[in-house]
This record gives C-alpha cells, sequence and structure tokens, in this order.
C-alpha cells in the first residue's frame, strides 16, 4: 500500500503492476488496487495489470474486478497500451 501510495504521491499516474510473484492476494490487497485504481483515474491516469497467475486472476474474477482493470499477459502488452492511448486520434 505504502509503495503504491508513494509513486502515485510522487507524480506517476501511469502504472503497470507486474503480479508475476504474488500467488496470493487477501481483501485487503484487493481494497489497495482498488483504491489505487480510483486515485489515478480520478487524476487522470490509469493502473494496468499483467502477469497475473491463475489463482490470482480468479480472486480478480470473482471480485468482479476484472470489469475494472484491464489486465494483460505479458508487461509489455500494457505498456504498450499506454503508449497507444498517448497517441492522437485520427
Amino acid at each position: 500500500m505504502k509503495r503504491m501510495e508513494g509513486l502515485i504521491d510522487g507524480g506517476c499516474r501511469k502504472i503497470v503492476a507486474n503480479f508475476s510473484g504474488v500467488d496470493y492476494i487477501s481483501s485487503s490487497g484487493l481494497r489497495v488496487m482498488l483504491a489505487s485504481l480510483k486515485r489515478l483515474r480520478k487524476a487522470g491516469g490509469d493502473l494496468k495489470l499483467a502477469r497475473l497467475h491463475p489463482y490470482v486472476r480468479e480472486t480478480f474474477e470473482i471480485a468482479g474486478f476484472t470489469q475494472l482493470f484491464e489486465i494483460y499477459d505479458r508487461e509489455e502488452e500494457a505498456l504498450g497500451e499506454f503508449g497507444r492511448q498517448d497517441l492522437p486520434s485520427r
């Protein structure tokens, strides 16, 4: 929680959270992710998730968070989406 808050307080507005080292997320962890997402979107930013293990992804699905978060198989894909969002519309 403190690290995410520190990033946001430090001015980060586009964050990709790589979950490759996470094989369990608690309800408090879900709350941290949701609070961070809300805070970033309010500031014009976003939070994308990458490399969720199946159990963690299932937890996000059960909580209904897959409707809120963009989830990617690879971190590079999530980063690429941020790049596409910065391109001017045609």
